[in-house]
């Protein structure tokens, strides 16, 4: 996974003649609290100005002299083949600057840790990429000179009719009362019915840990019309690099044609990320589940018997191929 760690003034600005304008005690705690025993990535001209040693990290930097090789670093001489290389690995490649590396990496990183520096100063080379539109907020910090925020990148997928989003804990109710309560949504999926909302808090906490610690492909399944969240989406777990889907769904809106749209949004979005091949499975009992599927044009592969919830039950299996152009 691809992140960057920035602090940046009111105008963007990172930087002043190759150092950083500010010396915040507090900012650059959080810094190494972010950092400490991680793999960091950086220019050499970064690097090479940096006012000390940055120990228990794991340093990468990026300079195009092949015979640039400072001791106790790694050196790469293509950052572009480096990020396409490490952007869906499960550790965490975390870009330090300076503004080109940035730049380049901005378009592959998945997190960011972000302080906003509340004075302006005087700077001559700024991160001039960066949109806050671009993101959620996984958690805020308020410091005297600065706000610190980390982020994940924001990745809605939508249609005319629906959108996918992050979920996030203000979703905890919604997810309860519109489909983690009822029986017959939780009937053919793995996890139980919810008996209350503190056992929907309790998943939450797992899956907000999981979008700290890497690449998650779970969204959220909003009805643009009102603003609803009536259901959800996502990778469930990757088999030899190939991602498997699971959904559910609040039962008023089962047969309307959302979730043949979601999974059509995410298949679409796996294709684009560089995946080849999608699997996904369905009871085959659960005739709409197994209809979603195959409007989407997956190709059924097999079946096989498992005892699902105290029954022996068969689950269909399927696959859909990313067609070359």
């Amino acid at each position: 996974m691809i992140s960057f760690s920035v602090a940046f003034d009111p105008n963007k600005g990172i930087g002043n003649k190759n150092v950083m304008p500010w010396h915040i005690k507090e900012e650059f705690k959080v810094f190494r609290r972010n950092t400490m025993n991680k793999n960091i990535v950086m220019g050499q001209t970064t690097y090479d100005n940096l006012p000390g040693k940055l120990e228990n990290r794991i340093i990468t930097v990026v300079s195009i002299d092949p015979n640039y090789h400072p001791e106790g670093v790694e050196v790469t001489n293509d950052l572009i083949a480096f990020l396409k290389e490490h952007q869906f690995d499960e550790t965490e490649y975390i870009i330090c600057g300076g503004a080109s590396i940035y730049r380049q990496a901005y378009p592959y990183a998945h997190k960011a840790y972000v302080s906003f520096i509340k004075k302006e100063y005087e700077v001559d080379t700024y991160f001039d990429v960066f949109e806050m539109s671009d993101w959620n907020i996984l958690e805020q910090e308020e410091y005297d000179e600065f706000i610190y925020r980390e982020l994940v990148r924001n990745v809605d997928l939508e249609d005319d009719e629906i959108l996918l989003r992050h979920i996030n804990r203000d979703d905890t109710q919604a997810i309860y009362n519109n489909w983690a309560n009822d029986p017959e949504v939780s009937k053919y999926v793995m996890w139980d019915t919810h008996k209350s909302v503190e056992d929907t808090k309790a998943i939450m906490d797992i899956w907000m840990e999981q979008y700290h610690k890497g690449v998650i492909y779970r969204y959220g399944i909003v009805l643009k019309s009102n603003n609803e969240l009536i259901g959800m989406i996502d990778v469930v777990k990757f088999i030899d690099g190939v991602p498997e889907i699971g959904y559910n769904l609040a039962r008023k809106h089962w047969n309307k044609g959302y979730m043949t749209r979601a999974l059509g949004l995410l298949c679409k979005r796996l294709f684009k990320d560089g995946f080849k091949e999608i699997i996904i499975k369905a009871i085959d009992e659960n005739i709409g589940s197994n209809r979603v599927i195959q409007k989407n044009g997956f190709e059924f592969i097999g079946t096989r018997k498992i005892i699902h919830k105290d029954k022996e039950v068969t689950v269909n299996s399927y696959k859909k191929q990313l067609k070359e152009e």
